[in-house]
């Protein structure tokens, strides 16, 4: 049972990594690159932040975890 459980779960993980480019994560994507730069050209270099607000299920998280694999990726 445990083979069929990795199994499982090692499926999921790869389900869950494909991310479809779209327009709206593109603009995302542009957006955090911008606000990434000018804060490292700030002097004060203060904690920078961004507030994502829409209806459930609209794809918040999956821009994030797309930026943030976009950035991790050598």
């Amino acid at each position: 049972m445990t083979d069929l459980n990795d199994e499982a779960a090692r499926r999921v993980g790869l389900a869950d990594a494909i991310v479809i480019p779209n327009e709206r994560a593109k603009e995302a994507h542009s957006a955090f690159d911008y606000l990434r730069l000018r804060a490292h050209q700030r002097s004060d270099r203060g904690t920078t932040g961004v507030l994502m607000v829409g209806p459930s299920q609209t794809g918040k998280s999956t821009i994030l975890h797309s930026y943030r694999r976009r950035l991790n990726t050598p």
